[in-house]
């Protein structure tokens, strides 16, 4: 019998690690790669400037508080915002979002070892020692799948109003040949920040679109973006995982996607970027380039007098090729005992063990730039008149999973057990995912606990508006709700209308009223830590007529269906569904397709061989 225990938070928590955050960058990730003299040419300045030497070191401490002094609402000035989003990663794989013992009358089964669905064979210290001085979103859901979640987090709305909804067997993942991204006439989180006064930069996966130049992320509110455009690259290649060829001279050629961005004061330019050497991991080079970003801004007396936004899109944590823990990490002064702790942990798989040393290096770029952003706010802004104390600008970083854990990968494995379901699907382990807020705007009173309003990825526009000082309200045509108050006071805020996670003339997966509504949607099964599937179709989920309903404060794990036994609450909830898509759902303006054509591969073999925009028609509303 389930508890419903299972929705608060977790009643134990370990001994946390203290941190130094110090030392200096690996050599090997400092340099700027030169995939193509034609596309990365010498003298081009993306506007960071070289670190020299060792960082100042920052101790964050393990108990509550903080050495900046926390104001109650929002600062005086807006303050600098990191937003941290990890690839795949479920609540079974971070230990701040493991399930305690006392929980078990809803967690394992007759005759389950509890041991082996608590997040025990992972680490992230750092992460964890965050989560634990922040406050964690305890009812906090994302999307199924990775274009979706980018989506709905850069739009602020639901996927049926921005073109991404499926039922569970037309996901619309986004590949170097796909014909679409959010439509223009939206606007992104980045380009809201922007009227807000704020410098914008991205790293990492972007995943939108990028057919045409006007999808690009520097059309679409960021100063700057260094990362690639597809689901998924080669850790240490950088050639895209799926679609990763293209056509050219009658041979088969690999596409590189990895492309660095500038906005329209520098005309737009994009160039294709290549590892420096061979065997640089993809997220070591984005830590490289967000610290740059944080120190540039903060030395820079005229983009020091802005705030600063910073998108971090981390690729760790998705099963794809080429990993490979870099050497120069298993030696890390800090991280080289932790390295050496997985060795003595047992795995049932060598891809579920690289999905734990990807959990540890994601840990590792977090330190270096969250202690980079620590840094850069504990001195006072260039060029300011008013005191030291005066002039600290405050911090916020969210840190969150797009999508639950993924156990059918073939390179690296996630896991989401004991709840039901995979990325991929609308089950709790799809779509339930790790979240929490850190920073000096947390009250000393909040530090260390949890909110429980229901949240979605659609949510942040609202909320970090509101964090920045925002008091103008969004147009009614967006789903994102403010939660700033809320998470500071620890009175959750409540939701509107549901929580949609997809909606369709004939589908809908929702949540309202506590209750979990699935109408004509793929069906899935529990995947224990245990299981090695390697089987895509498996995760995938079964057919798509499938119908659920959920009590979900009684049964998280989704393992009584009253869909039957109640029979008026799932009409209920469908009368509600088809009234909101008879109003918000969004046609596609032209079909959306994936499919290679001569057109790109011109443009990817004048590019030499990156994937860059080909020329797609333009999509506004």
């Amino acid at each position: 019998k389930a508890s419903s225990d299972m929705m608060r938070s977790p009643s134990a928590w370990a001994v946390l690690v203290a941190l130094a955050l110090a030392g200096v960058l690996l050599a090997a990730i400092h340099g700027v790669g030169t995939g193509s003299t034609l596309l990365d040419g010498p003298g081009y300045d993306d506007g960071t400037v070289e670190r020299e030497g060792a960082t100042a070191a920052v101790v964050l401490e393990t108990g509550t508080g903080s050495a900046v002094s926390s104001p109650p609402s929002g600062a005086a000035s807006p303050p600098h915002l990191l937003l941290v989003t990890l690839d795949d990663v479920g609540r079974n794989d971070l230990q701040f979002t493991k399930w305690a013992p006392a929980d078990s009358a809803g967690g394992a089964g007759v005759g389950e070892d509890s041991s082996k669905w608590r997040a025990d064979q992972t680490l992230s210290p750092f992460l964890d020692s965050l989560a634990a001085r922040g406050v964690r979103l305890e009812q906090y859901y994302g999307q199924s799948l990775c274009t979706p979640a980018r989506a709905t987090l850069m739009a602020g709305k639901y996927t049926h109003r921005i073109g991404f909804s499926s039922s569970g067997s037309d996901l619309s993942e986004i590949t170097p040949y796909a014909n679409y991204s959010v439509p223009r006439s939206h606007e992104l989180l980045p380009e809201h920040l922007r009227a807000l006064g704020y410098t914008t930069h991205g790293v990492g996966k972007w995943n939108l679109g990028f057919c045409a130049e006007a999808y690009l992320p520097t059309r679409r509110g960021f100063d700057s973006f260094l990362g690639y455009t597809s689901a998924g690259v080669g850790y240490q290649s950088w050639v895209a995982d799926q679609a990763g060829t293209y056509e050219w001279g009658g041979e088969s050629m690999p596409l590189v996607d990895m492309l660095r961005m500038t906005d329209s004061s520098d005309g737009g330019a994009y160039h294709g970027v290549a590892p420096v050497d061979p065997g640089e991991y993809s997220d070591l080079r984005f830590m490289s380039i967000a610290t740059k970003k944080i120190e540039a801004h903060a030395a820079d007396p005229a983009r020091s007098a802005s705030p600063l936004f910073l998108w971090l899109a981390l690729q760790s944590g998705h099963s794809d090729s080429g990993f490979e823990v870099p050497p120069a990490l298993r030696k890390d002064s800090d991280y080289a005992s932790f390295f050496a702790a997985l060795k003595t942990r047992h795995f049932s798989s060598k891809t579920r063990r690289q999905f734990a040393e990807a959990m540890l290096i994601a840990d590792f770029v977090l330190k270096e730039v969250v202690g980079a952003l620590e840094a850069a706010t504990a001195l006072p802004r260039v060029g300011g008149g008013k005191s030291q104390e005066d002039e600290r600008r405050h911090y916020l970083v969210v840190v969150m999973s797009d999508n639950g854990g993924y156990p059918c990968g073939s390179d690296l494995v996630g896991s989401n057990w004991p709840l039901r379901g995979s990325k991929m699907t609308y089950f709790q382990g799809g779509v339930w995912v790790p979240a929490f807020v850190y920073g000096s705007m947390i009250p000393d009173n909040r530090r260390g606990g949890t909110y429980s309003g229901l949240m979605h990825h659609v949510d942040w526009i609202a909320t970090l508006r509101a964090a920045a000082g925002a008091t103008s309200p969004l147009p009614s045509s967006y789903d994102s709700v403010d939660h700033w108050t809320g998470i500071l006071q620890g009175q959750a805020t409540a939701r509107p209308g549901p929580l949609f996670l997809a909606l369709g003339k004939s589908y809908t997966a929702m949540i309202y009223d506590g209750f979990k509504f699935l109408h004509q949607v793929s069906n899935c099964s529990w995947f224990s830590i245990d299981t090695d599937i390697d089987d895509d179709a498996v995760c995938n989920g079964d057919g798509s007529g499938f119908n659920f309903l959920f009590d979900l404060a009684t049964d998280p794990r989704e393992r009584r269906n009253l869909y039957e036994a109640l029979p008026d609450v799932a009409s209920h909830l469908w009368a509600l569904a088809e009234q909101h898509g008879a109003r918000e759902i969004t046609p596609h303006q032209f079909p959306w397709t994936n499919a290679a054509n001569d057109k790109a591969y011109e443009a990817f073999a004048a590019a030499g061989g990156f994937a860059v925009p080909w020329g797609c028609p333009v999509m506004e509303e």
